[in-house]
């Protein structure tokens, strides 16, 4: 193994030996080290791997710098991230139309999380126009893929025909999902259609 590499691939795998204790001893600060040195070349894995670390250690400015970073070269976890920091203002300053941006970029790539911040947009029309039928859309999209809040919110929308017709056998379905993963006001709505 290089112990000195100036390759940011090798850096970062560098990095993460001296995390995990993987034939090296494990040693943060020279994971730290260089990790940090592979994300400053531009490796995406690190930059989004730097922005989960700092936001674990509470050092919001930093995980949206370098979520950022990654984000623009297209990794969808961390245009999620940065949608979620400019929606609530944690490390950067609140701009719901960036917030936007950022979760439409994410959801397109089929970030669950992402499609259902997007979803949640629409319906309230906050950031960019109010659209029920996108937010099904969205909704729909990551529900698919197992999100119990999207499962119960598309099962909302079937209830009360919010931007697609409604339908109690696919507000059931979609309810018995979310309500199976957990979600209480699914179960409650289930009691009562």
């Amino acid at each position: 193994m290089n112990e000195n590499p100036t390759n940011a691939n090798e850096q970062f795998k560098l990095g993460l030996c001296y995390l995990n204790g993987d034939d090296v001893p494990q040693d943060i600060k020279k994971a730290v080290y260089w990790i940090i040195k592979a994300a400053e070349q531009g490796h995406v894995e690190a930059q989004s791997f730097s922005g989960d670390s700092y936001r674990e250690m509470g050092n919001m400015e930093k995980a949206a710098y370098w979520w950022a970073k990654a984000a623009e070269q297209g990794d969808a976890s961390s245009q999620a991230n940065i949608g979620i920091c400019y929606e609530f203002g944690d490390g950067v300053s609140r701009d719901m139309g960036k917030a936007v941006y950022w979760y439409t970029k994410a959801a397109e790539q089929g970030d669950k999380v992402a499609q259902f911040n997007l979803a949640v947009r629409y319906k309230e029309g906050v950031g960019i126009s109010k659209d029920l039928e996108k937010a099904a859309y969205w909704w729909t999209k990551s529900a698919e893929q197992g999100l119990a809040d999207a499962q119960h919110d598309i099962g909302v929308c079937y209830v009360n025909g919010w931007g697609v017709t409604m339908d109690y056998g696919m507000a059931r379905y979609w309810l018995n999902k979310s309500a199976y993963q957990g979600n209480q006001d699914a179960k409650r709505i289930l009691s009562i259609i």
